[in-house]
């Protein structure tokens, strides 16, 4: 059971440490045209012009509340599934348990980020302010990736703004160079533009690479089913991927922010973790 919540706790921080690598800010999502719209718009069947509508089907939201399965590859192999609700905005929850016991979940606000085991009632916890200091990442930018959603780290208001694009084929990248990580959208343009990965090499902490599985449609538009995740920093590597249940999923109900902030846990470091994890 001890392993077991270790590697539970693991799998958490490889989803907290793609997202501190990704480098993302709030990304405004561009809302979809009304219904009659939809039907007199048209795109050019272009690179350009299937990348503009995948953008245009990103819709507004509010809430969602949804089934969850996490797969854990490296360090060890293992699957446990849970729940994940997110208010658009403001916070991000994922619970996850064993025999209808929560082992181990994951909270972020606009202020902290936090990553705890019940086990050994202990956390990670980060504030959310050093994280976007330092990558861009604000709770926005988080719910864009998680759903598989494009987000500008620099301009909500015009998602393609900085990013270079190439065209090769049947496929299309968009790539973003700053000063303290570099960005690569990769989007399939075989049926529009459906977006295949994201890779990101953060200077001196390493780099990520998340890969979308196809998109079901969703409240929100285009949602990929599963996101996975590749994670490399020094000389550690995570691979995790997380499996959302779209089809039962509950959205825009209303769901009102609580006070989840783990309470009477002992605060460990990143350090400590991954030293627990080479034990193994």
């Amino acid at each position: 059971m001890l392993r077991k919540a270790i590697f539970i706790f693991s799998t958490l921080c490889a989803i907290t440490f793609a997202s501190l690598l990704s480098g993302c800010r709030s990304s405004k999502a561009v809302t979809a045209p009304s219904t009659a719209e939809n039907h007199v718009k048209q795109y050019p069947n272009t690179p350009e012009g299937k990348l503009q509508e995948l953008l245009d089907s990103y819709k507004e939201w509010s809430d969602v509340s949804m089934s969850v399965k996490c797969n854990l590859r490296t360090p060890k192999s293992m699957s446990v599934s849970g729940k994940a609700t997110m208010i658009r905005g403001n916070e991000i929850k994922l619970s996850l348990r064993m025999f209808g016991f929560e082992v181990a979940g994951l909270y972020a606000d606009r202020d902290s980020i936090y990553v705890y085991e019940k086990l050994n009632h202990t956390m990670i916890a980060e504030s959310m302010s050093r994280v976007s200091a330092a990558t861009g990442l604000d709770l926005n930018g988080m719910q864009d990736l998680l759903l598989g959603h494009i987000t500008n780290p620099d301009n909500h208001t015009n998602i393609l703004s900085g990013f270079k694009s190439k065209v090769s084929d049947d496929a299309m990248t968009l790539t973003m160079k700053k000063k303290n990580y570099d960005m690569v959208y990769t989007l399939s343009l075989l049926n529009g533009a459906v977006l295949k990965s994201l890779d990101v090499t953060a200077s001196g902490k390493g780099s990520a690479v998340c890969r979308y599985a196809p998109a079901l449609i969703t409240p929100a538009g285009p949602v990929s089913t599963s996101a996975d995740l590749t994670v490399k920093f020094g000389q550690h590597t995570l691979e995790a991927s997380l499996n959302w249940s779209l089809e039962s999923a509950s959205w825009n109900k209303g769901i009102a922010t609580g006070d989840n902030i783990p309470k009477g846990y002992r605060r460990i470091t990143t350090d400590q973790l991954l030293k627990a994890l080479g034990a193994f």
